[in-house]
């Protein structure tokens, strides 16, 4: 109680009082028993993505026993996952102090915090892209979800988030919920809705301009053409010519034909751009003159001697087609001549015009024409004339000469040299003509004096063939029998060269005694007669017959056929 001496006033009236021992007082409390259970404090948390913690614990343990943590023992589990995080709570985790109980550590319960999965529904969305065509790919890759963090959206062995594309169009990923795997460790998961990925390509704005071909070429006589034409579209846009429409100009001549494209000339198509058709440039074809030189050349002719006029007429060119070489008024390409010797035309620069409208000309040299009359080779023959004649007692002469010298060849007997031939007998007398007696001149031949045959009077005697034949035929065809008739015929030919006078034909046997006036020579005369056959011819076995063929001419002979 915290009792001194001096705690106390003694007081008396009767007694003398001194204060001895003063022994304290108390009041004693001793320790009572007592079993103290610790469980560590819990929570459960939703999965949020946050750091959620239990802390602390309670005890059964009445006042006045305190439960307290070591150094170094912690009464905390801090969680963010979903899962179960302890405490680690122990017996030797605490000490449990009292001055009132004698505290005995029963059970100890770990504490903790738990986390559970929080319910969420994922969409997807395949990324898309839009791009203007530029030939070439573009791809959309990937996809969005709205996943929470610890939510795994992925593909699927096999699967694709990827659409690529070159041409305007739209090409799809193909993603279905089938696409995707879907895990979380702390979440549960429902996959929602699956947006399909793409690539989109859009028309590109093009302005594509056309220019036809075209062509110069210098003028030589072909056609040349220039086809087809050229744009700046770019690979995808088709430009074509509409039906009917033509990107040709084809010419010849110096000048320039056009094709005559126009914007209403050409279809344009186009997938993937938004074709604007600019410019249409025509296209053509240009001839330009091409340079030449032009030379003339006048005819010429060289004819040998032949006693007609010749003429060279007219002139050459080396002009091409399409150049034209005229004579100018007045002017004249003619020359003509008849003798031997040359004849010019007269021909100079001055005497053409020359125009063109393909060629730019230059008139170069002028050969002036001309006609020639070169001296004819001939060889002339000369024949001595001659005369045959029947003998008729009389001298009969062959005079001069013949030649196939053409006009204008002389041939002459030289001095002293003869042309006569005379005679009045049977035979020939020779002129005596050799090359020698003869002078050959000319100004248009060129003379060979060939063969020199001689000039002769020839004198023959008159001749006569006769030929005396039966005419007629048997009746039975073998043999005649007295009292048929033998015809015949006497055939008197001239075979001279004069003609028969007063030829006498006697046949004794058919009584035939005639005279012919004259038979010409060449010419035949046939005189007919006839004998009537006897018995006693047939008995001879046959009859003989002759005749006499007698011309007054003198020289030819009697003839009995």
């Amino acid at each position: 109680m915290g009792l001194t001496a001096d705690s106390f006033d003694v007081t008396s009236a009767n007694y003398a009082v001194t204060i001895g021992a003063v022994t304290d007082g108390f009041q004693t409390i001793t320790p009572k028993a007592v079993t103290v259970n610790v469980t560590g404090n819990n929570a459960t948390n939703v999965y949020d993505t946050t750091e959620h913690s239990a802390t602390g614990f309670t005890t059964d343990a009445p006042a006045g026993v305190t439960v307290a943590l070591k150094d170094g023992a912690s009464a905390t589990a801090a969680r963010t996952d979903v899962g179960t995080t302890n405490m680690g709570l122990t017996a030797a985790s605490f000490d449990v102090t009292s001055s009132n109980y004698d505290v005995t550590l029963g059970t100890v319960t770990d504490g903790y915090q738990t986390i559970t999965p929080a319910a969420v529904t994922v969409n997807v969305t395949g990324n898309n892209a839009t791009n203007v065509y530029d030939t070439t790919e573009h791809s959309a890759t990937g996809f969005t979800t709205d996943a929470p963090a610890g939510v795994t959206v992925a593909l699927k062995d096999g699967a694709s988030a990827t659409a690529a594309r070159t041409d305007v169009g739209t090409t799809n990923m193909g993603l279905t919920a089938a696409s995707f795997d879907v895990t979380s460790s702390n979440y549960d998961v429902t996959l929602g809705t699956v947006t399909d990925g793409y690539q989109t390509i859009t028309p590109a704005a093009v302005t594509v301009n056309v220019t036809g071909n075209n062509a110069t070429n210098v003028y030589d006589t072909t056609e040349h053409s220039a086809t087809g034409f050229t744009t700046d579209a770019p690979a995808g846009v088709t430009v074509a010519l509409k039906d009917g429409a033509s990107a040709t100009a084809a010419r010849t001549d110096v000048g320039t034909t056009n094709m005559g494209l126009t914007a209403a000339s050409f279809d344009v198509t186009s997938s993937n751009y938004d074709v604007t058709l600019g410019t249409v440039t025509d296209g053509y074809q240009t001839i330009t003159p091409a340079a030449v030189t032009v030379n003339v050349t006048g005819n010429n002719a060289t004819n040998v001697y032949d006693t007609t006029e010749h003429s060279a007429t007219g002139f050459t060119t080396d002009a091409p087609a399409g150049v034209t070489v005229a004579l100018k008024d007045g002017a004249s390409a003619t020359a003509a001549r008849t003798d031997v010797g040359t004849t010019n035309m007269g021909l100079t620069a001055a005497s053409f015009d020359v125009t063109s409208s393909n060629y730019d000309v230059t008139l170069g040299t002028v050969t002036d024409g001309y006609q020639t009359i070169t001296p004819a080779a001939v060889t002339v023959n000369v024949t001595g004339n001659n005369a045959t004649n029947v003998y008729d007692t009389t001298e009969h002469s062959a005079t001069g000469f013949t030649t196939d010298a053409p006009a204008g060849v002389t041939v002459a007997l030289k001095d002293g040299a003869s042309a006569t031939a005379a005679r009045t007998d049977v035979g020939t007398t020779n002129m005596g003509l050799t090359a020698a007696s003869f002078d050959v001149t000319s100004s248009n031949y060129d003379v060979t004096l060939g063969t020199v045959t001689d000039g002769y009077q020839t004198i023959t005697p008159m001749s006569m063939t006769t030929i005396k034949t039966i005419t007629s035929t048997p009746a039975n065809g073998n043999s005649y029998v007295a009292g048929e008739i033998v015809t015949f015929n006497i055939a008197i030919t001239d075979t001279g060269t004069g003609a028969l006078t007063d030829v006498h034909v006697v046949d004794a046997l058919t009584g035939l005694d005639t005279t012919i006036a004259s038979i010409a020579v060449g010419e035949t005369a046939n005189v007919a007669t006839s004998y009537t056959v006897t018995q006693a011819d047939v008995d001879k076995g046959g009859l003989a017959n002759v005749a006499t063929v007698t011309p007054a001419n003198p020289g030819v002979d009697p003839q009995t056929p």
